[in-house]
């Protein structure tokens, strides 16, 4: 995160997270998590800018230093809830995202030409729209959220300033993160959002939040400029409402837009604005998994609307030479059979508890368990966190195994004590329903005696009066009824709070049904 102070003493105020050593020299202050590639470049921007009377901070964030502030440029991995970030967007200050902060230094001259967001893909379609407009011989900045921070696309603009600067055009991955501040300078030519799916809540807390982050890509956009969107989906729908006024839309999957026909692997592309259907042939693609060929079919049409003079059949000709990031759908080594000759044999298991605590049973002194997690878990776990924290062998025993932990987590509104008493309330159900079982026992061998003796009685009330005088009976029938009475209380109860909780305590009354 970075801060700009006082005109005065021009300094600049840049915070990080980690204690690292800072190498931008006298230019920057540094203070807080983690010092990357980002935060780097924004500091050399600050002093290739003539920003020199700078110095380094570590240790905690001075407030007063941050309210003085004449510019903030905030890092993506720093929420806005933090160190009163929000607070300074209310007050007027100059707060700005690493992106605008880019955007604003970067030529004129070199266009944004592509921003591509989306909770999964858009790092496939960021490098497949470079490799489109590399093969077309077109200087082109691939990065953001992938690899290169655009604040690196203008440190080297500024460090050679010329006419003829290092790229003409910058194709952008950008995440959630980066949009959470509203942008004045970061104005793509075409914005385009794959897909959503609930992502990041632990950051937005909202899928409305996390749908309204994301669409602040259109709100510089132009009528002149292109959006394009997943069709259906109604989320996205309800914030587009707020900027349709703002630029062309198309959809991927209807028109206009992208319709694929993947059986003969072809994608007819049509404008928004102009109507024009452009058919573009993917069947020499060699990216493993259909979902490729819609992301080709999505860089395409990203390229052939960016306004740098690109035919569909310029276009046609690079599809043969795309290749995908690395470790997306790749087929690894097939070992599986050499291990098992060789008497090998590798246990899988579909549950996190069970693998960890197989491997913790497996593991000596000196051996290490790694996780290795493949994507997010948020159906067993808060954040990342908590999950580092639930399998941390030393944590196994009081968090894995803690059933309140997962239940909490779920719904904050369970509470510990709530749970325990749950718990309680389903043994003791439990118990009452093997008790009824006992109590039946003997009403079963009344009833089987008299049948046994010849009194095939069909009469219920009759059966009744001939056992009335029977003192066991009545003791038994008393227990029976008092039994029953408490079942059905104790199952109003749990249904009871499970109308005041929320859904989330079903596994509770289910408990109590055994």
């Amino acid at each position: 995160m970075v801060h700009g102070c006082k005109n005065s003493d021009k300094a600049a105020f840049v915070s990080h997270a980690s204690r690292s050593v800072c190498q931008t020299g006298p230019c920057a202050e540094v203070d807080g998590l983690e010092f990357g590639r980002m935060k780097c470049a924004t500091s050399k921007i600050l002093h290739l800018r003539s920003m020199v009377c700078l110095k380094t901070v570590l240790g905690s964030i001075d407030r007063a230093l941050l309210e003085s502030a004449d510019m903030v440029v905030v890092s993506p991995g720093v929420s806005i809830e933090n160190y009163g970030i929000s607070s300074l967007l209310q007050s007027g200050t100059r707060v700005m995202s690493e992106l605008d902060f880019a955007a604003e230094v970067l030529p004129k001259c070199i266009k944004i030409l592509a921003v591509i967001t989306g909770t999964n893909g858009k790092s496939t379609v960021t490098t497949f729209a470079g490799q489109m407009i590399c093969q077309l011989v077109i200087k082109a900045f691939v990065g953001g959220n992938l690899g290169n921070p655009l604040s690196e696309a203008a440190i080297q603009c500024l460090a050679s300033p010329s006419a003829n600067p290092e790229f003409q055009v910058a194709v952008v991955e950008v995440s959630s993160y980066q949009m959470e501040i509203p942008n004045t300078h970061f104005c793509p030519s075409v914005a385009v959002i794959l897909n959503l799916t609930s992502d990041h809540l632990e950051r937005h807390k909202t899928m409305k939040n996390y749908v309204a982050t994301k669409s602040r890509i259109f709100s510089h956009m132009s009528f002149s400029k292109l959006a394009i969107l997943p069709a259906g989906n109604q989320h996205l729908n309800e914030a587009l409402k707020d900027y349709e006024d703002n630029c062309n839309v198309a959809w991927i999957g209807s028109c206009p837009g992208i319709k694929m026909d993947m059986e003969r692997r072809i994608a007819d592309l049509k404008h928004p604005s102009t109507g024009m259907i452009s058919r573009l042939h993917l069947g020499k693609l060699k990216a493993i998994g259909s979902h490729n060929f819609y992301i080709a079919a999505v860089a395409a049409f990203s390229v052939l609307n960016f306004g740098i003079e690109v035919d569909i059949d310029s276009i046609g000709s690079t599809i043969a030479l795309l290749r995908p990031p690395p470790h997306r759908m790749q087929i690894g080594m097939m070992i599986q059979k050499t291990l098992q000759a060789a008497g090998l044999h590798i246990p899988c298991f579909r549950a996190t508890e069970e693998a960890v605590n197989y491997a913790r049973s497996k593991a000596t002194s000196g051996d290490t368990i790694v996780l290795c997690p493949g994507c997010a878990s948020f159906d067993e776990f808060r954040n990342f966190e908590h999950r580092g924290k639930i399998f941390s062998l030393e944590e196994l025993e009081n968090d894995m195994l803690n059933t309140y932990e997962l239940v909490a987590s779920i719904n904050p509104l369970i509470t510990k004590e709530f749970v325990v008493q749950g718990a309680l309330c389903a043994l003791f159900l439990l118990t009452w329903h093997w008790f009824l079982f006992l109590m039946s026992i003997p009403i079963t061998y009344y009833h089987l005696r008299l049948y046994m003796t010849g009194k095939h009685l069909l009469d219920v009330t009759e059966v009744f009066n001939l056992l009335r005088n029977e003192k066991r009976y009545r003791k038994v029938k008393f227990c029976f009824y008092l039994a029953l009475f408490v079942t059905v209380m104790i199952r109003l109860v749990l249904m009871g709070s499970q109308l005041l909780v929320g859904e989330d305590v079903g596994l509770l009354y289910v408990l109590g049904m055994f």
